[in-house]
């Protein structure tokens, strides 16, 4: 005989025999009742949390022959086929594979026809978010105007993917994880019938690794019978789980609160050389970090076993509630990062390098506490005096800004009552431009408002000393060498210039 493994062998025929979700069932079981049954209904939550085993359940409700029932017969010919999957009038689509519209008009033809036999047409969809937005416009129309024979039962783990115009028209119901506490006292009982040893910790171990998903949870009891027969031992459960033990991570909560940067680098390379799910050793630090909070509060999780209390509760002593709180908080924020990453070693191992440095960071309140200090002033705060240059071209410059631009690069000093105006011998054109008579004019009459009528202003022009200086400049002899050239003229940059190239 074909095994068959535990999720699909102990699937709940009945909704008696569900486990958890009681809203829901307490919901429908009245509606089935009371005979109020709508033309749409849509499950959804989480996977293996029990939408396609409730959808099942309720089509035979509909459909047993002895009638609309809250507790199907599970003998007659309908409750047979539909738990077989074999009955004519009771369709299950998988939404993932019929994406495109096609099957949503075969459907459309074929509804309004009568049921082969029972009571009822019924089309289960599963994973209808998976459906193209024409075969959604599809679906609109039959459920604008259901023939009254027609039921449809949507199961969905992404809700917001389905158009609200579908919504609108279903009976909306919330299927919610299960808690560790619920799995494993499920865990117990399905372990007792199969009569296989297991000690409590390793059946919470199973329950936390499920997350909230029954289906899960029997899929990694499947697999762990199957490896260690009918004695579960816990060592090997912690062996195929991946699992990363309080203690390795009390470990590295400490050399992080230490800054022990090359020692967390070490912890990660092992554990990256043993194999270990690096995805599930982040989460796995996460949560631990959080339980870390919770003792630091006082309450315990549910979840943990008296051991693992026992090294929470030590490992909350490593650092501070403050502490705890950032560093929560940064792995919170960081988890997507993991998640996306081709190389998650690489980002988990630059996140921790990064949580190693911020013991050394300061808190807000002591770095406001450090600027709040008074600190001492001068009494008298001295202001440099503008050298006679300046002063002379800022005056030049409201008569004339060409002209204190050709001024600003001369050398310019008050000497023996006059005032000498000395030009490189690249800056001709300046000097040029400077000896012009109305310019001539202008310099005269600022220095006399300057300094007096007793000073004579000289303009002089450096001819030979700068061009040779340039002529022997290093960079230059190379360049004539390497290109066989010579100097034919020689200009400078000056302020003047250099302003109008800022321009553009």
């Amino acid at each position: 005989m074909t095994y068959r493994v535990l999720a699909r062998r102990l699937r709940p025929q009945s909704f008696s025999a569900l486990l958890g979700q009681e809203e829901v069932v307490q919901t429908l079981k009245n509606a089935l009742k009371s005979q109020r049954i709508g033309s749409a209904y849509l499950f959804y939550g989480p996977r293996g949390t029990g939408k396609t085993t409730v959808a099942r359940i309720f089509a035979k409700a509909l459909n047993c022959q002895k009638g609309i029932t809250d507790e199907p017969c599970q003998v007659c010919l309908s409750c047979q086929e539909i738990k077989e999957g074999n009955s004519l009038d009771v369709h299950e689509i998988d939404g993932a594979t019929y994406t495109q519209v096609d099957k949503i008009r075969e459907i459309k033809e074929m509804v309004y026809f009568q049921p082969a036999r029972d009571r009822y047409k019924i089309y289960i969809i599963d994973e209808v978010h998976m459906l193209s937005q024409s075969a959604f416009n599809a679906i609109l129309k039959l459920l604008e105007e259901p023939p009254p024979h027609a039921i449809f039962i949507f199961a969905t783990t992404e809700k917001h993917k389905i158009p609200a115009t579908i919504i609108s028209r279903c009976q909306v119901f919330n299927f919610h994880l299960f808690s560790t506490d619920e799995i494993a006292q499920y865990l117990k009982k399905v372990i007792k019938e199969e009569n296989v040893e297991a000690s409590e910790a390793s059946v919470l171990k199973i329950a936390k690794k499920a997350g909230g998903s029954i289906r899960d949870a029997l899929s990694i009891l499947d697999q762990i019978i199957a490896l260690s027969g009918d004695k579960i031992d816990e060592n090997l459960v912690s062996k195929l789980l991946g699992e990363t033990n309080f203690a390795l991570l009390s470990k590295i909560l400490k050399n992080i609160n230490e800054g022990k940067a090359v020692e967390v680098l070490k912890f990660l390379e092992e554990i990256f050389k043993s194999g270990e799910d690096l995805f599930y050793f982040y989460n796995s630090f996460l949560q631990f970090v959080r339980f870390c909070l919770k003792a630091k509060l006082g309450e315990k999780d549910t979840s943990l076993s008296d051991s693992e209390w026992e090294e929470v509760k030590n490992s909350s002593q490593i650092m501070g509630y403050e502490e705890l709180l950032r560093c929560y908080n940064f792995l919170i924020e960081n988890q997507s990062l993991v998640n996306r990453s081709e190389y998650p070693y690489i980002s988990i191992e630059l996140i921790m390098l990064k949580l190693c440095e911020m013991p050394k960071l300061k808190l807000i309140e002591d770095l406001l506490k450090e600027e709040g200090k008074p600190f001492a002033l001068k009494e008298t705060i001295e202001v440099k005096e503008k050298s006679f240059k300046e002063k002379f071209i800022e005056e030049v410059e409201k008569r004339s800004k060409p002209l204190a631009g050709y001024l600003s690069g001369a050398y310019i000093k008050e000497e023996n009552k006059s005032i000498i105006i000395k030009f490189k011998s690249s800056l001709k054109k300046a000097y040029d431009r400077c000896k012009e008579e109305e310019n001539i004019r202008i310099i005269n009459e600022k220095v006399r408002e300057l300094l007096g009528e007793d000073f004579k202003v000289v303009l002089i022009q450096d001819e030979e000393k700068e061009e040779k200086k340039i002529e022997e400049d290093i960079t230059i002899k190379n360049l004539k060498k390497v290109f066989g050239a010579s100097v034919e003229e020689i200009e400078y940059i000056t302020q003047q210039k250099e302003e109008e190239n800022n321009e553009y």
